[in-house]
């Protein structure tokens, strides 16, 4: 009696483990984020307050190790006369894609001192949460905001969090996204501030132009 009671028991588990599983399977509405690649992949993107300046060619090996579908690498600079360097790697259903940032500086020599509290931007209600730091080498000195963007959660600042998205679209929709966005700007201890508004400036508005939110 024991025993099928507990037959009885793991074939409920069981039944309630594959309910779940095709509830969120049903439930669960991941966006291609490759059509929107495509989009940015354009010389003419529009991005408010600030005019693209140049294509950037990246190193032949760094470009082999990351290996992406789509690569957007360049310059956009405001009327002031400061340049940010946006870069977005995308990769679909091959690999994990990028690697944390902070390796990918420290391994170039850059010092790498990382914010004391994580930065943050709100777009139409919507916090953001960026990972971020300040890096030196030599006599350059650079803040660096970036975050990942996935099939589920768009926009997270968590590579894990990131990873688990992708894990849970490869099972139940058959393809993973792997996106890394970051944005650079060069500044000095004495104008860090008002480089560091410059810089969340035009993250805004390029996650509008994004069209993730």
């Amino acid at each position: 009696m024991d025993l099928i009671e507990m037959s009885i028991k793991k074939l409920i588990i069981l039944l309630g483990v594959l309910l779940v599983g095709a509830v969120y399977s049903a439930t669960y509405k991941p966006v291609r984020a490759s059509n929107t690649i495509e989009t940015l992949d354009i010389k003419s993107l529009q991005i408010s307050g600030w005019s693209f300046l140049r294509e950037i060619e990246m190193d032949y090996k760094k470009y082999t190790a990351l290996d992406p579908n789509s690569l957007i690498f360049r310059d956009y600079q405001d009327d002031a006369g400061d340049i940010v360097n946006l870069a977005v790697v995308y990769h679909q259903n091959d690999r994990w894609g990028a690697h944390d940032p902070v390796i990918c500086y420290e391994s170039q020599g850059w010092k790498v001192t990382p914010f004391d509290q994580r930065q943050s931007i709100v777009i139409k209600g919507r916090r953001i949460e960026l990972g971020g730091f300040s890096a030196r080498k030599a006599q350059h000195n650079s803040l660096v905001y970036y975050l990942w963007f996935s099939s589920r959660d768009n926009l997270v600042s968590s590579r894990t969090r990131q990873m688990v998205d992708m894990v849970l679209s490869g099972l139940f929709h058959g393809y993973t996204e792997s996106g890394f966005i970051r944005f650079s700007i060069s500044a000095t201890p004495a104008d860090v501030e008002y480089k560091s508004r410059k810089l969340n400036n035009f993250i805004k508005a390029f996650i509008e132009v994004f069209k993730t939110i």
